[in-house]
């Protein structure tokens, strides 16, 4: 019976950092930490070949991307791209930066990767909360 009740107990328990699709957002101090997920039929790892962050609402009030924040692009070798994680702001080996302002509070925002869109919005304290993910 003990047994029984353990496994329910960590059924219903996911970790943060158990993310099936898409994107996630945390903020790491004063990092924020964005991890890719796969998307489509899993079979492949999650390479992002582009990146952009685009604030959004800024114009309109509602979710249109208008003002590109940051972006990145691969250079090099499609084996070298993001993988897993990415720090806002770092740039790995193999991309170029073609620019990335720092994320404001009280915006939201919305990043574009090669596969999945993330939409998230900084709190005036500085926090991140997840608006919707999806693989595209």
């Amino acid at each position: 019976m003990w047994l029984l009740v353990v496994l329910a107990a960590s059924c219903r328990r996911k970790p943060p950092s158990d993310l099936a699709v898409g994107i996630a957002v945390d903020r790491r101090g004063p990092d924020y930490v964005f991890r890719f997920a796969q998307c489509g039929n899993g079979e492949e790892p999650s390479r992002v070949m582009d990146l952009d962050v685009y604030e959004i609402g800024a114009q309109d009030g509602g979710t249109a991307p208008s003002e590109l924040i940051c972006s990145l692009a691969l250079t090099h070798d499609p084996r070298m791209s993001i993988a897993g994680e990415w720090k806002y702001g770092d740039i790995p080996p193999a991309y170029k930066r073609k620019r990335c302002d720092p994320l404001a509070p009280g915006h939201a925002y919305r990043m574009e990767v090669t596969h999945a869109t993330l939409d998230f919005k900084v709190a005036t304290d500085g926090d991140v909360a997840v608006l919707s993910t999806a693989c595209r």
